[in-house]
């Protein structure tokens, strides 16, 4: 234990004859966020974790922020702060989708899905390569955590993520999120459009 406390003190930034790595000093603040969230101090988990959004510009380690901050507002019954998180995180990333789409927005999505989809069988979709797009990867994992949220706040926005999911597993690449995206997307499809064999 005493080994393992030294060794980990040398690999941290500002240590003599250890230069600075940036991924290991944002680690620890997100760490200690998830503490608070654990102990019940909701509130200081919150002040740092909305810290840590405002400052925060590595896509990789906003996603985190953001994941926690999704699952600290979902544990608190704040669903609408819950999605909000999640549809900044998309905006910031370039991904941006309208936080209370209409119908019609959802069904352009199952459009693009039915195009991706035309001559793939569901067997193939298992065969489709992991992604080696490790923002593309820390997205689905987020709007994952944002999905029981949603359930709370809009329908058709959690019919247009789940969408959104599958078209992107199909266009970049399968994430350990993916599998939840086609299962749910049962759900979806089926009922709000009665396209079972898509």
């Amino acid at each position: 234990g005493v080994e393992f406390t030294l060794r980990a003190a040398q690999e941290l930034p500002g240590h003599p004859g250890r230069p600075a790595r940036p991924e290991v000093a944002f680690a620890s603040p997100p760490r200690q966020a998830e503490s608070h969230m654990l102990t019940g101090a909701q509130a200081a988990a919150e002040r740092l974790l909305s810290q840590l959004s405002r400052t925060t510009t590595d896509l990789l380690a906003l996603a985190t922020v953001c994941r926690l901050q999704a699952d600290l507002f979902t544990m608190m019954g704040r669903f609408h702060d819950a999605v909000a998180v999640g549809m900044e995180y998309l905006r910031r990333t370039g991904q941006g989708c309208p936080e209370h789409p209409t119908q019609d927005d959802v069904a352009a999505e199952e459009r693009e899905l039915a195009r991706r989809m035309a001559g793939r069988t569901v067997e193939g979709l298992a065969q489709l390569p992991m992604t080696d797009d490790r923002v593309h990867a820390a997205t689905l994992a987020l709007i994952t955590f944002a999905l029981p949220a949603v359930l709370y706040t809009s329908r058709n926005l959690h019919s247009l993520l789940v969408l959104r999911m599958a078209n992107r597993t199909l266009e970049r690449g399968r994430t350990h999120e993916s599998a939840i995206a086609f299962i749910m997307m049962s759900r979806v499809v089926g009922p709000t459009f009665l396209g079972y064999d898509t």
